[in-house]
């Protein structure tokens, strides 16, 4: 049961969670399932979902690459592969993150972490990644060492990083803080790659949260808040160690929080801020469309970034921070300029950010790939209904 539902195709999935082995038809050498179309299904799904709104870049975890069976991993990547290559064709890049539990970059539990650094290197736009789980009863020095680790599979495989870290209600997990002294080494070693910091929301929580976002500063990295998926994870009824501090599920009780993190604080620090969606209708939040304007409203609004000082600065946390961050950004560093390609979402029909966040939908959105209209249409939920 360590894979996640969706992680691999109906008919080799563990026994506990469905399907079973008995009508896998895995390749002799260890290969992909030739039955594989759950997971490609959804993500192409997704992908089309995100290709209709305008969307040129996206960045998945590929949940799976890390089993114990290498015909899981090998499933996953081919579907990813397909995937990635399908769409690039039509103007939107995909790229994977190849997640470990952060221990497990160190060699903890006698993993081979090599080996699955190695697999992740083999394949294009794969990116190395650490899901770091609360690290309040970890001892910093312990954390610092495992995130020492994988910065240094990634600087030898010059290979970016993007870290799932400090997603918790527990003001005690100091990963960002810890991060930030590890990555500080790993660039003076020469590591030059991106990095992103995904979610960080317990660095609201922390009383020196000022002095941990300008610890961030001039390091090279991008800070990606994902105020749907978190502002419906945190304090919320039921939370429960190890990842939260216990919350009952059974007495009727408001969030108290929005669960997102510093952003202000992080870009007046210097720090690139980014908002992404992370998840979209999946058991961690069951709302969502791919869609960067709803991330982007709602970013402002659960920021008061309105008057921080105005929505029209934080564009950039959809368009050419998280370009950069994902190194697929213009010549020029801007996505809007002059000579660029006219890869553009315009909505004619709203004059100004209160009528195009308030009515998103309706506001003739049209999209241009390279200066043509995109002609496309989002995918009805009716394909997925076997699956969902």
């Amino acid at each position: 049961e360590d894979q996640p539902r969706w992680a691999a195709c109906a008919c080799c999935r563990p026994d506990a969670m469905g399907g079973g082995a008995d009508n896998a038809r895995f390749a002799a050498d260890g290969g992909p399932c030739e039955n594989a179309v759950d997971v490609r299904r959804r993500m192409d799904f997704a992908l089309a979902t995100a290709y209709h709104h305008g969307c040129r870049a996206i960045r998945t975890h590929l949940d799976g690459t890390n089993s114990e069976d290498p015909r899981v991993a090998a499933t996953v990547y081919a579907a990813f592969v397909r995937c990635r290559d399908a769409w690039k064709r039509r103007g939107l890049f995909v790229q994977g993150v190849a997640n470990l539990y952060l221990p497990l970059w160190a060699g903890a539990f006698g993993f081979d972490a090599e080996a699955f650094a190695d697999e992740a290197a083999s394949h294009e736009d794969v990116v190395l990644g650490a899901y770091c789980g609360n690290l309040a009863e970890t001892p910093e020095d312990e954390s610092e060492a495992h995130f020492r680790a994988l910065l240094e599979h990634a600087r030898t495989r010059k290979l970016p990083v993007d870290l799932h870290v400090d997603e918790t209600n527990d003001a005690r997990s100091r990963g960002v803080a810890v991060f930030a002294r590890a990555l500080q080494a790993a660039r003076a070693k020469g590591y030059s790659e991106p990095v992103i910091l995904g979610h960080a929301t317990a660095l609201a929580l922390q009383p020196d949260a000022v002095a941990i976002s300008a610890s961030l500063a001039g390091l090279g990295c991008t800070v990606v808040c994902n105020p749907s998926t978190n502002l419906g994870l945190q304090d919320r009824r039921g939370s429960a160690p190890p990842h939260n501090v216990p919350i009952d599920r059974s007495m009727a009780r408001t969030p108290r929080w929005r669960g997102l993190t510093c952003v202000q604080e992080l870009k007046a620090a210097g720090v690139a801020v980014a908002a992404a969606s992370d998840n979209v209708r999946d058991w961690w939040h069951p709302y969502g469309d791919y869609d960067g304007v709803e991330v982007w409203r709602n970013a402002v609004t659960l920021g008061h970034l309105d008057t921080a000082p105005c929505e029209g600065e934080w564009a950039a946390a959809v368009s050419d921070v998280p370009s950069k961050a994902m190194g697929v950004e213009r010549a020029d560093g801007c996505a809007f300029s002059v000579g660029a390609p006219a890869d553009l979402v315009l909505f004619p029909r709203a004059t100004r950010l209160s009528e195009l966040f308030s009515r998103p939908r309706d506001s003739g959105r049209v999209v241009l790939r390279n200066g043509r209209v995109q002609r496309s249409a989002l995918p009805s939920y009716r394909l997925l209904d076997d699956l969902v």
